[in-house]
């Protein structure tokens, strides 16, 4: 399957109504054009035309001394002005309307004609009248219309208009579905997004609707699941604290040493499993997030479990300064760091924070068995354990890798693995960008 471009739904929309509407004005400006102003300018031409050459013809069947008093006459009836000159001034003018109005007076006097520009004055057209050369001059005022800057304008108040309606409505469409996606976010990390607006268009209103309910219902089922957790596993502890009292009693007069221990393991092991329960439930119940340094935290991580003579190293821990909960960042590299000494077979672990232009990355590198891609997926469900997956001799509750995942999930960070060069496996929890502080 070919790539697609990932497009803003109201980019998009946006678009798509400029182009409609671009094509439209451009349509409309076609046929416009074509089938009422060229028409209209062409009869327009034709008028002017025929006035100027009526005036032409009058003009050369009247005596040289009267020509003064038409001159003066068609220049105050007409706004027309004719002069016997040899030569020509100003320059061609580039106006559509007096281009075509040379062009169809050279038709009619058969002769190359060109209107000029004189400036204030007005045009001229130097005509070869009878072996005279006139130049008919008419004011600007003849012509002061302007059709086609008039269907230009047009054209471009309507694309600006487009464009405004179309940023308008690409706005309208992006917020709701903006709301959406930030309180999906928020369900995403474990907590209840603020409700969303349940106003504007019937179909938008409906659907922030049902979101608020969906939302409502999703946060009351993981509370409801994680407080019956938490209390199953609390009043679990009870029975279990007082059979292990039980066993003490009986270690004087058992009769079998190794099977009372082993019983007492059991104990211990379910205790074990309960506490885990119980952190779970923790960790979707409360959290109290705060400014933290990352690097300081990783830091002291490692020298916990150095100073238990555990063959744990930093060997890289780039400054990142983020908002998280800080009891949790702990519980998530202790289990990090625990599992790979333990799946290592104790080997060293390195540990390192990379800071990186799309993030951050916390890296826990070991040199155990590793885990197939198959399964990695699986392993990071809650009480799913997957033995073979690194040892066949791991007795854990399955919720280690569980919990850490949780933590990230919470935090809004990703939590993977990748294969380590020369064998092993990296666990990585990546930190996206937005939620670095800019001056660590």
């Amino acid at each position: 399957m070919c790539p697609t471009e990932t497009r803003s739904l109201a980019a998009a929309s946006a678009r798509r109504i400029v182009i409609l509407t671009l094509l439209a004005q451009v349509l409309t400006l076609t046929f416009t054009t074509w089938l009422i102003l060229m028409p209209v300018v062409r009869l327009s031409i034709g008028d002017l035309s025929t006035i100027l050459l009526i005036a032409i013809d009058i003009w050369e069947q009247t005596p040289s001394e009267h020509r003064a008093e038409l001159r003066h006459s068609l220049q105050e009836r007409y706004g027309l002005t004719i002069q016997e000159r040899p030569a020509a001034e100003g320059t061609p003018s580039r106006l559509p309307y007096l281009v075509l109005l040379g062009d169809e007076l050279s038709k009619r006097l058969d002769q190359s004609l060109t209107i000029r520009d004189a400036g204030q004055t007005g045009y001229w057209v130097d005509i070869d009248s009878g072996g005279h050369n006139l130049r008919v001059g008419f004011a600007r005022e003849r012509i002061g219309t302007s059709p086609l800057l008039a269907l230009l304008a047009v054209f471009l108040v309507g694309i600006t208009t487009s464009v405004a309606g179309a940023l308008w409505i690409a706005r309208s469409i992006k917020k709701p579905l903006a709301n959406i996606a930030s309180g999906m976010q928020e369900m995403q990390r474990g907590s209840q997004p603020i409700p969303l607006p349940e106003d504007g268009p019937e179909e938008v209103a409906e659907l922030a609707g049902r979101f608020n309910r969906m939302a409502a219902e999703v946060h009351a089922n993981i509370e409801n699941r994680t407080i019956m957790l938490a209390g199953i596993s609390h009043d679990l502890r009870t029975p279990l604290a007082r059979l292990r009292m039980a066993l003490e009693m009986l270690r004087g007069t058992a009769r079998d040493p190794a099977y009372l221990n082993k019983m007492e393991n059991y104990v211990t092991d379910m205790n074990t499993v309960i506490e885990g329960y119980l952190e779970f439930a923790r960790l979707t119940l409360s959290r109290e997030e705060k400014s933290i340094a990352l690097d300081t935290e990783i830091r002291e991580a490692v020298q916990r479990w150095q100073n238990d003579n555990a063959t744990v190293s930093l060997v890289q821990g780039d400054p990142v300064q983020i908002k998280a909960d800080r009891f949790a960042v702990a519980r998530m590299l202790d289990n990090l760091i625990d599992n790979a000494l333990h799946y290592s077979e104790y080997q060293n672990v390195e540990v390192a924070l990379l800071r990186k232009p799309a993030g951050a990355t916390i890296e826990i590198r070991d040199r155990g068995p590793g885990i197939p891609e198959s399964v990695r997926e699986a392993i990071t469900r809650p009480f799913v354990r997957l033995d073979a997956a690194r040892s066949p001799r791991d007795q854990g509750a399955g919720l280690g890798t569980a919990i850490v995942t949780e933590i990230a999930r919470l935090h809004g960070w990703h939590f993977t693995f990748e294969d380590r060069p020369g064998g092993g496996l990296v666990a990585m929890i990546n930190i996206p960008g937005e939620q670095l502080s800019q001056h660590p």
